[in-house]
């Protein structure tokens, strides 16, 4: 299984921990659900980055596809519903912005 290159240089370096059974287990646990190895867990957790499961990540896509079919409607209808779509599209970013930031 090739590894997906993060950033310029990508993943080559390698770092070991040592965790209990139990910690494993949590660990696994929690990466299950976020529909992500183990690994990228860790890497995401002690860097302080947020943990945007893969799900997040489909539902952040249709929102973003959703979006752009809203703004199509305000276009070819000139502005006729334009508080709505906006209303809509204001709902959009901000449910983005909660998935996007892992909570």
């Amino acid at each position: 299984m090739p590894f997906r290159k993060k950033g310029a240089t990508g993943l080559t370096e390698r770092l070991d921990v040592r965790v209990s059974p139990d910690e494993k287990q949590q660990l696994r646990l929690l990466a299950a659900r976020a529909g992500m190895p183990v690994a990228e867990l860790v890497r995401l957790r002690a860097l302080n980055n947020p943990i945007v499961p893969r799900t997040d990540e489909t539902t952040i896509r249709e929102l973003r596809r959703l979006g752009g079919l809203l703004k199509k409607v305000h276009v070819d209808s000139r502005g006729a519903y334009s508080t709505a779509t906006a209303a809509a599209l204001a709902d959009l970013h901000a449910a983005v912005r909660v998935l996007a930031r892992g909570q």
